[in-house]
């Protein structure tokens, strides 16, 4: 029971976080005109705007698998049918409250006055343990995994629709970013071009200064690659 319930959670924290992120990404490529104009004028503005979608793209695509993988094994985990679980835990409880009452009948009838100060401590141990020993108490227990079971499957379908959306802003997040790199890389060409003359504003200037632009241009670092899937 404990085991579902921690893949209900788990379920119930990968579909917010793919659902998050998908949002996040589509921001990110509404936006891809305004970073290819800002890129255009200013390469640098454009590869901090690439730093920060490749990032991006990586924790959706972790956020899609995760989803995927999650709402699987909690759909695994509980594919017998729900009312197995109740009528197992039930099983258990009865078995385990006979096993008990047997013990204590038969150890209670063989040992001596002086031993049974130390089994009513054992026996209230027990007890204290196990509180479940009544008809009303094993019908909450067996409830408990019924309901348990029907939570983790819901969480599981719920999870199951955001990994699809993940994976499309996955495919249009890369898209948008090959498209701003190229724009950043066509910049960076035009920009290392200019003679120091023309950045000047002194285009009649007529001497030979190629080893001066040479030696003054601006290289600029490469453009962030972008990871494969």
């Amino acid at each position: 029971r404990n085991k579902i319930l921690q893949l209900k959670d788990e379920c119930i924290a990968a579909a917010k976080n793919a659902t998050d992120l998908t949002r996040e990404a589509k921001e990110f490529v509404a936006k891809i005109n305004e970073f290819v104009k800002a890129a255009e004028t200013n390469p640098s503005d454009g590869e901090a705007e690439m730093v920060k979608g490749v990032e991006l793209l990586e924790k959706v695509k972790k956020a899609a698998a995760v989803a995927e993988n999650t709402a699987r094994l909690t759909k695994e985990a509980t594919k017998l049918p729900i009312f197995q679980y109740g009528v197992t835990a039930r099983e258990l409880l009865v078995d385990f409250r006979y096993s008990y009452d047997e013990m204590n009948k038969s150890t209670t009838e063989q040992v001596d006055d002086t031993e049974k100060p130390k089994l009513k401590e054992l026996h209230e141990k027990v007890e204290t343990a196990f509180p479940y020993r009544n008809e009303t108490a094993l019908a909450e227990i067996s409830l408990g995994a019924l309901v348990a079971v029907e939570d983790a499957q819901e969480a599981a379908k719920k999870t199951e629709p955001t990994v699809e959306p993940a994976k499309e802003a996955v495919t249009l997040l890369k898209e948008a970013l090959k498209k701003l790199e190229e724009v950043i890389t066509a910049a960076k060409e035009i920009k290392e071009k200019i003679t120091p003359e023309e950045k000047k504003g002194s285009p009649n200037n007529t001497e030979d200064n190629s080893d001066l632009s040479d030696s003054t241009s601006t290289h600029q670092p490469s453009p962030v690659p972008i990871p494969d899937t």
